[in-house]
């Protein structure tokens, strides 16, 4: 409602934010499902705080009962989110094997891809070659926290039996 000059303009910028009740209908039902499944909880979803907690949780654990501070770094130590940075010693070969043997034996995959840290890095003078990012997600989410911990433990002392000229 408006003149005319007011509802064209009104029209540019009604598909500016996105559209219209009909062009945004496709949307409005996996949002509903999305707001219902992770702010009312309705399902088995954990919340993101339920995320948060338990990697603050886990990350507190690997640092007391392993061996992981020898060969790799929380960053940060103590997680802010569902996520941290994951930094190790070892090569990416090293890592990898680390990881594939805890996988073999255990069943748990720790991580999926590493980066490699650059020379040009300060994380590369304090002796860090490789990282990745644990996001603790709805997959994940649902692993048993002493797994978590075996795992950890397993793959740090895997590491930590690599020759020392790998760094």
């Amino acid at each position: 409602m408006g003149e005319k000059e007011f509802c064209d303009e009104a029209r540019v910028w009604l598909r500016r934010f996105g559209g219209n009740l009909y062009t945004l209908l496709p949307y409005a039902s996996p949002a509903w499902a999305g707001y219902r499944r992770h702010v009312c909880l309705q399902g088995s979803t954990m919340s993101f705080l339920d995320k948060f907690h338990k990697l603050k949780r886990i990350t507190e654990r690997i640092d007391s009962e392993t061996a992981f501070s020898k060969v790799g770094a929380f960053n940060p130590k103590k997680p802010e989110t569902n996520m941290v940075h994951v930094y190790l010693q070892k090569s990416i070969e090293s890592c990898e094997s680390a990881r594939d043997e805890v996988q073999t034996e255990l069943g748990l995959k720790i991580f999926s891809r590493l980066k490699e840290i650059p020379s040009t890095d300060p994380k590369y003078s304090a002796g860090y070659r490789a990282y990745f990012e644990w996001t603790m997600g709805e997959a994940n989410g649902s692993v048993n926290d002493d797994a978590f911990v075996q795992a950890w433990n397993m793959f740090s002392s895997e590491l930590s039996q690599t020759c020392e000229t790998d760094r």
